[in-house]
């Protein structure tokens, strides 16, 4: 707190920054556009970077989404359900009724 008993800002203490705001306050062109510039720099990175995630992604299709292979996955899992309900109603009809049997 200053002896006025508010609470003082930076400038109060340390005088403005040199050359980085004109007699009202409001900072100088050279610092707004250092500002813009730097927000422009940083967008611009973020835009890239995003679309080269995007690209390398779609370059690298997982398994998934390769039609023959889900076809194949598919018809795996068909052919062993189907050898496993035959091998249960062959040992049903063989006479393998569990303890009763």
């Amino acid at each position: 707190m200053n002896p006025a008993g508010r609470i003082s800002r930076a400038a109060d203490w340390f005088g403005p920054a040199q050359g980085s705001v004109d007699g009202r306050g409001r900072p100088t062109v050279a610092v707004m556009t250092a500002v813009l510039v730097t927000l422009g720099a940083v967008a611009a990175l973020v835009a890239a970077l995003l679309a080269y995630v995007g690209w390398r992604d779609r370059r690298r299709r997982s398994a998934d989404d390769d039609p023959a292979v889900v076809r194949a996955a598919r018809a795996e899992r068909h052919r062993r359900a189907a050898e496993r309900e035959h091998a249960q109603s062959d040992a049903w009809n063989r006479g393998g009724h569990g303890f009763t049997g």
